[in-house]
Parts: C-alpha cells; sequence; structure tokens
C-alpha cells in the first residue's frame, strides 16, 4: 500500500509543479506600456486594436476596422494573478456600457509581446509592443 502510494506522488507530482508554475503570478509593471494586435476577421476586414496601460491603473484602448475608427473606450484595469480586469468608464459602442467587466487571462508577457486569452470570447491574442 505504502509503495503504491509512493508511486501515485511520483507521478502526480510532476503535473503539480508544472501546474503551479504555470499560474505564477505575472508582474503588472510587465503589462504597462501601448501595445497592438491585427487580425484578419472572417469577413476579411483587418482588425487592429491598441491598448495603453498606465501606472495609475488606467487604460484607453481603440480599434479600427480596414483603418476606420470602429471603438474608442477607456476604464480601470486590474490584475490578480493571471487574471487581468477590464472595467470600461467610457465607450463610444453602446455594446459596451460604462460599468461592464471583462477578464482576460494573461498567459504570458515578455519586453515585446504580450498574449491574453479573452474569458468572454475564448479567443487567443498575441500583442505586440507599440512604440
Amino acid at each position: 500500500m505504502k509503495t503504491r502510494s509512493f508511486l501515485v506522488a511520483i507521478l502526480v507530482s510532476p503535473l503539480l509543479i508544472s501546474a503551479s508554475f504555470a499560474q505564477q503570478a505575472i508582474k503588472p509593471l510587465s503589462l504597462l506600456g501601448k501595445w497592438r494586435v491585427s487580425a484578419k476577421h472572417p469577413s476579411g476586414a483587418m482588425i487592429t486594436t491598441t491598448v495603453q496601460l498606465t501606472t495609475d491603473l488606467k487604460f484607453t484602448t481603440t480599434s479600427t476596422v480596414n483603418e476606420k475608427p470602429f471603438l474608442i473606450a477607456s476604464g480601470t484595469w486590474a490584475l490578480t494573478g493571471t487574471k487581468l480586469e477590464w472595467r470600461y468608464e467610457q465607450s463610444s459602442q453602446p455594446s459596451i456600457p460604462p460599468g461592464f467587466v471583462d477578464v482576460d487571462e494573461v498567459l504570458s508577457v515578455n519586453e515585446t509581446e504580450l498574449t491574453l486569452t479573452s474569458k468572454l470570447s475564448g479567443k487567443t491574442h498575441t500583442y505586440q509592443r507599440a512604440q
């Protein structure tokens, strides 16, 4: 019985260790700055989104469709572990009312790239640091 428990512990512990590394907290300072992502919509339109995160925990975002303005929004952001919460205060789109909260999972961040998965849509996007 002890041998079996020992074997189970040996087999399971690498999974627990790798899961704990995957859930390590992201440093808020690494998110600061301006980020941009472009993606082709199934309709063929090119959508570009730029988001800026500031030290006062505010964000601004703009999206264009084929280089024409589509969305301008702002609000506050908060980071808890790997969960990035966006609380909208203003938006040019009526579908995003004041107080709307969106949550992304931060998959990775480094000096040049930020990869987020939207909890709402399930889509993953990799942003490039913009100058």
